[in-house]
């Protein structure tokens, strides 16, 4: 593979082909080189093969891509999501994106409380904090006095928002806890294709394409920079410049005769 990306990158002027060959041994450093030595010894099944993570301090899961409770021995599990269960993660997705639109409702509507009007004062801890059953009961008491409108709906609205936001998170939790198990049930299914186009195509070259596009970039950033530099030096063309230089010496030399100096 070394050998084949200097040839692909021979003879271009914007690319170094070692730059190019860097990224390739970087990741053989860091990845590619362990996941062959597994490959030689288990052959591909090896790829087949993932395990149950325990829970660190703080009752959270190790830092790793995609399912926090799983981790694949060869393929993580974030490819197994995006090649079998995309439509998955998109509704987990669309999940996170509505808690995410009802947290910022909320926060809007503390926000545009201020100390002479605040609507929310009644219905919040000495800790400043809105709860469920300050506002339950807050609601009884308005309703029985018939009285205050806009505090009544806007603590009616808020209290809709809460209990968005719990059906929200319970949503998003029995959806993960699926994901979850369909993912592991999938390692043990995956076909020798599958392993190929797991590995090969969407772990290995991936990065490759990745590290790429990402030279691509550095470069198109450099020279972008370049043509702004150039642009700024080159903006004023050289008979404009000679002109004013010209009007400038007749000025100084004024300045200088006025002076007693005649050049």
């Amino acid at each position: 593979m070394g050998e084949s990306i200097l040839s692909a990158f021979d003879g271009l002027t914007l690319f170094d082909k070692y730059d190019i060959y860097q990224h390739l041994m970087t990741y053989w450093s860091a990845t590619m080189q362990d996941d062959m030595y597994l490959l030689s010894d288990d052959g591909w099944d090896a790829a087949k093969e993932r395990t149950r993570l325990k829970k660190e301090s703080k009752g959270k899961y190790k830092d790793v891509e995609g399912i926090a409770g799983i981790e694949g021995r060869l393929i993580p599990t974030q490819l197994i999501i995006d090649k079998f269960f995309a439509d998955q993660k998109e509704n987990i997705q669309n999940i996170e994106a509505d808690i995410e639109s009802n947290a910022s409702r909320m926060e809007e509507i503390e926000s545009e409380q201020t100390e002479d009007e605040d609507l929310l004062i009644n219905v919040k801890t000495d800790k400043g904090k809105v709860t469920k059953a300050l506002i339950e009961k807050r609601i009884k008491a308005l309703k029985k006095e018939n009285d205050s409108p806009d505090e009544l709906n806007l603590i009616t609205e808020y209290l809709s928002l809460i209990e968005k936001e719990t059906k929200l998170k319970a949503a998003i939790k029995a959806a993960n806890a699926v994901l979850e198990k369909d993912v592991w049930d999938q390692y043990p299914l995956l076909t020798i294709d599958d392993i190929h186009d797991l590995l090969i195509n969407r772990k290995w070259m991936a990065y490759m394409d990745d590290a790429l596009h990402g030279e691509m970039n550095r470069i198109s950033q450099r020279l972008t920079g370049r043509i702004g530099e150039l642009a700024d030096r080159y903006e004023i063309p050289l008979p404009q410049l000679k002109n004013e230089m010209v009007s400038l010496e007749a000025k100084v030399n004024t300045h200088l005769a006025k002076m007693g100096y005649i050049i």
